[in-house]
């Protein structure tokens, strides 16, 4: 496993090879406007370095995600054709993503 951080402090990441998973973790407890530029290049950088592997956000103390934040993630799927896994997902965002019918692009997991 390797873990690492970026931007600041903006994120952190650990990726688990056998699995070609990337693990994402965030420092705030939301995500909004203010994160557009950084998750954009957190998620363009981990996609260079790790092609084809499943991402998994762990959203433990994330309480609310604004729709700039949502829509970054939401191209990602879309233009990588892959869909993205949420672990620890508090009850808001899950919430978010059910009425959205986002289920195609993220599955929530326990």
């Amino acid at each position: 496993m390797k873990i690492c951080g970026y931007k600041n402090g903006f994120a952190s990441y650990y990726t688990i090879e056998e699995k070609r998973e990337v693990v994402i973790s965030f420092r705030d407890n939301r995500l909004h406007l203010d994160s557009f530029c950084d998750l954009k290049d957190l998620l363009n950088d981990l996609n260079e370095q790790y092609p084809n592997h499943k991402y998994t956000l762990d959203f433990w103390n994330i309480d609310g995600i604004g729709s700039t934040a949502l829509g970054v993630f939401i191209k990602f799927c879309i233009d990588k054709d892959t869909k993205m896994y949420i672990i620890r997902c508090k009850p808001l965002v899950k919430k978010i993503v059910d009425i959205l019918e986002l289920d195609e692009l993220f599955v929530i997991e326990s």
